[in-house]
């Protein structure tokens, strides 16, 4: 069922066009309408695939994989069994060290849930916490990844999943990319894939990883949408990111040669309340449009929620 058109342009609206206009587009848009052919981006490997019904979860230089059906939290900070966000439920969750609350309450032991911590202040080891469940730490890429549960089993197939992370998104980026917005007159065609990389900067360092997913055509179909609706924003210096949201997109181009892909890199910088999609971008998108609520509301799929400081707001 088609959704309802209100005027504005569309990932799905741009279509073949009268010959006269389709010949002025097309040279606006020469710069910028480029494909290319099937293959990785550079720097960037493909990332092993979780099995059915398991996901993949990344922190910084490390990757693991959890069932598909748990949620997301937070870690206790320092010694004590104290996690600042919503209480631990569910099928379990994977928590990082990010506070989502500044409400604070100790852990349950034995615990509610089963859980994986990436990044906690836990050495490596094993400890017992009653009951039957066990909690085992081990150390990968310089990163800690904590598992706890009563099933012997699944602790043991998510602790042997971890690896150094060479996925989608780079473990760490000194500044925000420039983006990058392919299109034609037609549109694009289907998705190929999409991620989502969340950085976030920790100190006086660079932005590190903190949350990578893959992205469904809806989702992505959201997002672009949103970011064609919004305003221009200004060409203002932006200061310093202290977060940077980034979703790269391949589709298909229906009418290039065999083989050939348009990619789209959306730079979301909420310190400067801006999304970059330049530095050539067609006629009917700003190469730096404004961050609206719509393009926020986008970027809230899966965990990110509990990860980006711009979708979790004002702690309180």
């Amino acid at each position: 069922m088609r959704e309802p058109d209100d005027g504005a342009p569309r990932l799905e609206d741009m279509r073949l066009l009268r010959p006269g206009l389709v010949a002025l587009l097309a040279l606006v848009l020469l710069g910028s309408c480029t494909s290319d052919p099937d293959r990785p981006s550079p720097g960037r490997t493909a990332a092993p695939r979780a099995a059915a019904d398991w996901r993949t979860e990344y922190w910084r230089d490390v990757a693991v994989d959890v069932p598909a059906g748990w949620g997301w939290g937070s870690v206790p900070v320092g010694a004590d069994r104290v996690v600042c966000g919503p209480a631990p439920g569910g099928a379990g969750y994977v928590g990082r060290p990010i506070a989502t609350s500044d409400l604070c309450t100790p852990l349950e032991l034995p615990p509610a849930a089963p859980y994986v911590w990436l990044g906690a202040e836990v050495g490596p080891g094993t400890v017992d916490l009653g009951e039957g469940w066990v909690q085992q730490t081990t150390e990968v890429a310089g990163e800690t990844i904590t598992v706890a549960t009563d099933d012997v089993a699944l602790r043991e197939r998510i602790l042997s999943s971890a690896r150094p992370a060479g996925g989608p998104c780079e473990s760490s980026i000194d500044r925000a990319p420039a983006g990058r917005f392919d299109w034609t007159t037609e549109g694009v065609g289907d998705l190929v894939s999409a991620e989502l990389c969340v950085f976030r900067r920790e100190g006086r360092g660079g932005l590190d990883l903190a949350y990578a997913s893959v992205m469904t055509r809806s989702e992505v179909r959201r997002l672009l949408d949103a970011v064609l609706r919004a305003d221009a924003a200004s060409r203002r210096p932006c200061p310093e990111d202290d977060e940077v949201l980034v979703v790269r997109s391949v589709f298909t181009d229906r009418f290039g040669r065999p083989g050939a892909r348009l990619r789209q890199e959306v730079v979301v910088r909420p310190t400067c309340g801006v999304v970059e999609v330049g530095p050539a971008p067609p006629a009917v998108v700003h190469r730096r449009s404004a961050l609206t609520d719509a393009v926020t509301r986008a970027l809230s799929v899966g965990g990110a929620g509990a990860v980006s400081r711009l979708l979790i707001g004002p702690l309180g």
